[in-house]
């Protein structure tokens, strides 16, 4: 969704998960837009999971769906307006995952399950945990455990 001018969304969970609960998890990453474009005409575009690239490492112990950007010669169907890499990576212990961070990026990454080490400094990170990852680096993760 680019809000631009305003948008009045609401998200709300379906009539069968009112009726028969369960779990639901989600994440919303909201990106500034640059100034001459912060009263643009909003935008939303309804992309069905299905639709999302889920791509693999060689090796089978990363899978990454790409939001976002690009990763694993995957390219994100969804558009923005600001250039950005957003990505669901999940690493198997014992498993590697590299991405290269554009100069312009900052990186970080949000350890939702698990734990992991982060860019050549091995920076920690476990579940609920921010690896902030800096400018132009290269994003890479060694998960330590499931």
């Amino acid at each position: 969704m680019t809000a631009g001018s305003g948008v009045v969304h609401s998200e709300m969970p379906s009539d069968e998960f009112l009726k028969k609960g369960g779990r639901s998890e989600g994440f919303q990453l909201w990106v500034n837009l640059p100034a001459k474009d912060k009263m643009i005409k909003p935008r939303y575009q309804d992309t069905d999971a299905k639709k999302i690239p889920a791509v693999s490492s060689p090796d089978g112990k990363t899978k990454v769906k790409v939001i976002a950007g690009e990763s694993l010669g995957a390219k994100a169907v969804i558009d923005t307006r600001t250039p950005i890499t957003f990505l669901d990576i999940h690493v198997q212990a014992g498993g590697t995952f590299v991405q290269d961070i554009p100069e312009e990026y900052n990186g970080f990454a949000y350890v939702w399950r698990g734990a992991g080490s982060f860019t050549e400094e091995r920076i920690s990170a476990e579940m609920g945990m921010v690896a902030v990852l800096g400018k132009g680096k290269h994003f890479s993760d060694q998960c330590k455990s499931q």
